[in-house]
């Protein structure tokens, strides 16, 4: 595998590009439901969350391109409007995906705030999947915030029972003892 900086450059562009692709799909149906009147004339919960959904996703693509600030907007209003319906799908998103921008962006404690909200509402899916990644990103704050011992004893134990290492596919094998 070629690990040149040329190499590299030419993967971030296309990630980017990626990124900028998704962020315009997402900005684009956005745009057309407000043009519809939305979220105003958004009755139904499902609705609601559909629109609070998309404008996640719109702020998430907006972050990993860079414009922290536009996300942050984003996540505020789609939070705003899902939070009287609460479904706990999209709010594990808002959450989790606000929280990881909070992360990334230094802002550590905003960051832990967000991801043990998102861990909650991840728990009640009752999912696995949604419950490793809140479980992960925690461990990385609290790693953040010097709790290395910590962080370590919690992401070494925090999925046990809870998952089958098999439940992975191929990648399960990098958790079995070998």
């Amino acid at each position: 595998m070629d690990h040149s900086f040329g190499t590299w450059i030419k993967r971030r562009r296309k990630i980017h590009g990626y990124y900028a692709e998704a962020l315009s799909t997402y900005q684009f149906a956005v745009s057309e439901l407000r043009s519809a009147g939305a979220p105003g004339c958004l009755t139904r919960p499902e609705e609601k969350s559909t629109f609070a959904f998309l404008m996640d996703q719109s702020g998430w693509f907006e972050f990993r391109a860079g414009n922290f600030w536009g996300s942050a907007t984003r996540f505020a209003e789609s939070l705003e409007l899902i939070r009287e319906d609460a479904d706990p799908e999209v709010l594990y998103h808002i959450h989790g995906n606000w929280g990881y921008m909070a992360l990334l962006n230094g802002e550590i404690e905003d960051a832990q705030c967000l991801t043990l909200q998102s861990l909650a509402d991840a728990q009640k899916l009752d999912s696995a999947w949604h419950i490793a990644i809140p479980t992960t990103v925690l461990g990385i704050v609290k790693y953040q915030l010097g709790n290395t011992a910590q962080a370590y004893h919690e992401l070494a134990h925090s999925l046990e029972g809870k998952m089958d290492p098999h439940d992975f596919g191929a990648a399960g094998s990098l958790f079995e003892p070998g």
